[in-house]
């Protein structure tokens, strides 16, 4: 089962946590026996989980991971430093549950490897590979130059577009991810930057539906 927790640490600084747990009361006290003190505890029937971080966050979290890895900082402390000064909402979370787990007698990889849902597979594999050859630090350069470029390219093929640019959703799959919409591996984040100017509903959209709304989209 899935909980959401909101508890206080032995700083009294207030975290949130959502963690797998069979039962509350094992819950409660595996959060005491790492001094965190129950605030709250709630089942949670949210897709948290299955949601991933975006290429920028995780652009963003391996620039600074990286740093701090190449003046020796024990990655523990590392992560902990990154989640504690982070702007991004969703990779605090993200990080507190790793921490959780992490002091909870789990190793990093293990630790990362229960989050996979929330980062790429390229991600996870390079992670778990550099612990286990001793060279963190030389994965981490790979992957974050690997996203930055990535992401630099796909940013520049944004900005060639000619305006004005129109974004479609054309079908079920596009409009709501349709059956695949629970699936760790679906990237949905396009939703979040640009507004969408049309819908068109379909499994899959007849032609004259898909002639018909731009026909309606371009009067208006």
């Amino acid at each position: 089962m899935n909980w959401t927790v909101r508890a206080k640490d032995k700083h009294n600084n207030i975290i949130k946590l959502k963690i797998e747990s069979l039962d509350k009361e094992n819950l409660k006290n595996n959060l005491k026996m790492l001094d965190y003190y129950p605030l709250r505890i709630e089942r949670d029937y949210s897709i948290f989980g299955k949601k991933r971080l975006s290429n920028r966050i995780i652009i963003d979290f391996l620039e600074e991971w990286t740093s701090l890895e190449k003046v020796n900082i024990n990655t523990q402390y590392a992560l902990t430093i990154i989640k504690d000064n982070t702007s991004h909402k969703k990779l605090k979370d993200v990080l507190s549950i790793i921490l959780f787990d992490i002091n909870s007698g789990k190793t990093i990889e293990e630790a990362f490897n229960n989050c996979k849902s929330y980062f790429p597979d390229l991600f996870i594999t390079n992670i778990i590979i550099g612990y286990k050859k001793g060279d963190l630090l030389s994965n981490l350069e790979m992957i974050k130059d690997y996203y930055s470029e990535s992401f630099k390219t796909k940013e520049q093929v944004k900005r060639s577009l000619t305006y004005p640019k129109i974004v479609i959703l054309c079908g079920a799959c596009a409009i709501s991810g349709g059956v695949f919409q629970n699936s760790t591996k679906l990237n949905r984040e396009f939703l979040e930057k640009y507004p969408i100017d049309l819908y068109i509903p379909g499994c899959p959209v007849h032609p004259l539906t898909f002639i018909n709304s731009v026909l309606r989209f371009i009067k208006k």
